[in-house]
């Protein structure tokens, strides 16, 4: 089965990914606090989505 190589996925990435596209209403709450969000996952050292 073909799937996403998460590894390959930053978390500066999904965060640019997240702000260019039209989430719906109820995935928007996605977007508050985005960068301090990300910035306390790298702190724990998760740099990827494999890792999150």
């Amino acid at each position: 089965m073909y799937s996403t190589d998460l590894s390959k996925i930053s978390l500066e990435d999904f965060k640019d990914i997240l702000l260019s596209i039209d989430l719906l209403p109820g995935r928007r709450i996605l977007l508050q606090n985005l960068p301090q969000v990300i910035e306390r996952l790298q702190e724990q050292e998760i740099f990827d989505l494999e890792t999150l």
